[in-house]
């Protein structure tokens, strides 16, 4: 697949259109640039504010682009905590994918309790369409929902779990400490029950729990129970083992591997695996 081909995917759109969006979104990352850009942009409240998050390499992009192939929903082509300055960069000192090095930062922010969302609205406003959900999936949503739920009132949150021992491999396979040298395990594994425990003790009935190998066994049903929870229509869905059908649109999610066993719910995923002094040990 060409570089543009891979840009449309993102974007959701032509080649040559695809192009443009992201010179568009790179330009918007810079904070002197994102002033000029957004001027001809009003902030507009969407039908619903949707939040997602879990740990790197969850599988979170993959159920994200699913879930936004519904036609009530809108969204962005990146991580919306890169498109606005509202929010601090939780991965500074050089920990790329390694945020849990800065778990101090993160707890000092929770403590803090207030997002200024009047600025993320302004931010955010050249992709929020009125008519529209918005949904937007950033890792550190993970860690931040009451933050989220105090300045957008009624928002719905989502979050993803993987085997903690396919998101370590995966982050050691992309990412490095800038001090350099890989990731330790045990950081890793720290990090992965850091994010989950605080999701679970943050989770309200507001909250959906989404398991990347029950998606990927059978995505059309999980996305199913994804919208019922989230109180949208549910569009015609299938599944062919290679493309997922919702409504209109056709997707490749292009499944990471799985080779797990399956629990009864993302809840009971989440509480096997913090239960257990090594999280990789299979579920009995």
């Amino acid at each position: 697949m060409s570089k543009l081909d891979r840009l449309a995917r993102r974007h959701g759109t032509g080649r040559w259109r695809a192009l443009a969006s992201e010179a568009f979104v790179r330009a918007y990352q810079r904070a002197w640039l994102r002033r000029l850009l957004r001027a001809p942009y009003r902030a507009q409240e969407p039908r619903g504010w949707i939040f997602m998050g879990g740990s790197y390499n969850a599988g979170t992009t993959i159920v994200k682009n699913a879930i936004l192939a519904h036609p009530q929903l809108a969204g962005m082509p990146v991580e919306g905590d890169i498109l606005s300055g509202a929010f601090p960069d939780l991965e500074r000192g050089g920990f790329p994918r390694g945020m849990y090095a800065n778990r101090e930062l993160i707890e000092a922010e929770r403590a803090q309790g207030r997002l200024d969302s009047e600025a993320i609205r302004s931010d955010w406003a050249p992709w929020v369409v009125k008519e529209k959900y918005f949904l937007d999936k950033a890792i550190a949503h993970t860690v931040r929902i009451p933050q989220l739920r105090a300045a957008f009132p009624g928002a719905r949150f989502v979050g993803v779990v993987r085997h903690p021992e396919d998101v370590a491999a995966g982050i050691r396979k992309r990412s490095r400490p800038a001090s350099g040298g890989e990731y330790e395990l045990s950081f890793l594994h720290d990090q992965w029950r850091y994010f989950y425990r605080t999701l679970l003790r943050d989770a309200g009935e507001d909250t959906v729990l989404v398991s990347y190998e029950a998606f990927i066994e059978s995505p059309a049903a999980q996305l199913a129970e994804v919208f019922a929870a989230l109180e949208l229509p549910v569009p015609a869905l299938a599944w062919d083992g290679e493309r997922l059908q919702v409504g209109a649109r056709s997707l490749n999610i292009r499944p990471l591997p799985v080779a797990r066993p399956l629990f009864p719910s993302a809840r009971a995923q989440i509480e096997h695996f913090l239960s257990e002094d090594q999280p990789g040990e299979e579920a009995p």
